[in-house]
């Protein structure tokens, strides 16, 4: 959540291992971010990392797993985390 982020941020060494998630819909178009589905998505997204862990190094190697998995993903508009678009699990 947005009114989270500011609380904290990871520092040094450990802010190489975290990616933040955005979960967004596609409106005409235009990727935007999701409020009501967020929590409901993420934990869908979770279930699928905890039963399919895989080793992904980097963000594109996660971006990479999770695509693999079913999801779509894109860059954040910053480059910093990743877009996951908001769907049904992947079977």
């Amino acid at each position: 959540s947005g009114t989270y982020l500011p609380m904290w941020r990871p520092r040094g060494a450990l802010s190489s291992r975290v990616v933040r998630v955005r979960v967004v819909a596609d409106v005409e178009g235009r990727r935007l971010a999701v409020t009501h589905q967020n929590k409901s998505t993420k934990g869908r997204l979770a279930r699928s990392l905890v039963l399919h862990p895989g080793r992904p190094r980097s963000r594109a190697d996660l971006a990479d797993h999770l695509t693999t998995l079913g999801w779509t993903v894109g860059s954040s508009p910053d480059g910093r985390g990743l877009d996951v678009l908001e769907a049904d699990p992947p079977a």
